[in-house]
């Protein structure tokens, strides 16, 4: 899970870089501008999508579904998850997180989240550093 959270972090990093560049060279000011990442672990069925065709393969699954929901609970430069995820990264990275209301997925129920902000991305790299040491 370390490891999954540290690329949606440089994600989040690298969409701030490249929007904040791209504002720069255009007269409109955006109202917002970089990345929203949801995040959620749970079981997949890959399959095919036409009979006996290996072309044309999709995933399906309640955790698209609620990956869907968590993305849409997260702003500019913020990190949506899904308790489950949560629950399995170790408490210095659970240290910038604060927890949502429960969000309603369609088809799933309320989904109990927690958000990652860019202030919490620094709280929790603080307390990493200081527990590596």
């Amino acid at each position: 899970m370390e490891s999954a959270l540290d690329c949606a972090c440089a994600l989040v990093e690298i969409g701030q870089a490249v929007s904040s560049e791209w504002q720069r060279q255009i007269a409109r000011v955006q109202a917002s501008g970089g990345v929203h990442i949801g995040m959620a672990i749970g079981d997949l069925q890959i399959m095919s999508l036409r009979p006996f065709s290996r072309v044309h393969m999709g995933a399906i699954g309640d955790y698209i579904n609620m990956t869907a929901r968590l993305d849409a609970a997260a702003g500019s430069g913020e990190i949506v998850v899904s308790n489950t995820f949560f629950q399995q990264l170790r408490l210095a990275q659970q240290a910038g997180f604060h927890e949502l209301e429960p969000l309603e997925a369609r088809n799933v129920g309320r989904i109990r989240a927690w958000k990652l902000t860019p202030e919490g991305r620094a709280r929790a790299a603080q307390a990493r550093a200081t527990m590596d040491r």
